[in-house]
């Protein structure tokens, strides 16, 4: 029993250190990396959390119990759809959003988005913070991606001080090893045939009694 409390213990001491780091943005370019962990909302397992601060709640594509808030300095919306587009519901544009992980321990350490400028807006800048900034256009895709130190990072927010943002799309993550959401438990085949066999073995003990 002191070994599964001790194993517990160091994974909440895990769990601290991803929540709890400063996020240090290490690097950004101008285009998008792959990564197959991406930002939904129309496949997400309800109930899901209430939102915050006028915001949506979405979920990891193949994880549709990680719920991840998104808020901005707008109330937000999101219009369904593949990579759902996360819009401000006013349709006036918004320039502020942050990106929350419901469960603390776990940190993404890379971050994929298309940022969609107001149209005839003249474009802008955008805020990444630790002295990373790039410039958007205002007439179609501006991928960036970025990279966070390790152990990466739980919520992430950032701006732009120029004209507004229309929307924002396409968001994607790569995670720390150490705090890669877990995968969903699916039962091997292997495991099931035997099961299988305990069941017929059940059976036929059963019949012999009889």
């Amino acid at each position: 029993m002191k070994t599964i409390s001790l194993s517990m213990a160091a994974a909440a001491l895990i769990g601290m250190s991803a929540s709890n780091a400063s996020a240090t943005v290490i690097g950004v370019v101008d285009s998008a990396s792959g990564t197959g962990n991406n930002l939904l909302f129309n496949s997400c397992d309800d109930p899901r959390p209430a939102a915050i601060n006028d915001g949506v709640v979405g979920c990891l594509n193949a994880r549709p119990t990680t719920y991840i808030y998104v808020y901005g300095n707008e109330a937000l919306d999101y219009e369904a759809g593949g990579q759902a587009k996360i819009v401000d519901d006013a349709g006036n544009g918004f320039n502020t959003m942050t990106i929350d992980f419901q469960d603390n321990s776990i940190a993404f350490t890379t971050l994929v988005l298309n940022i969609i400028g107001v149209k005839k807006s003249g474009g802008g800048t955008v805020d990444f913070g630790d002295g990373f900034t790039r410039s958007f256009g205002d007439n179609g895709n501006n991928f960036f991606t970025i990279t966070f130190a390790e152990p990466g990072v739980n919520s992430f927010t950032f701006s732009s001080t120029g004209p507004v943002w229309a929307e924002i799309k396409q968001v994607r993550f790569d995670f720390s090893d150490s705090t890669t959401p877990p995968p969903t438990d699916v039962p091997e085949p292997a495991m099931l045939g035997l099961l299988g066999l305990g069941l017929m073995g059940v059976g036929m003990a059963r019949r012999r009694r009889g």
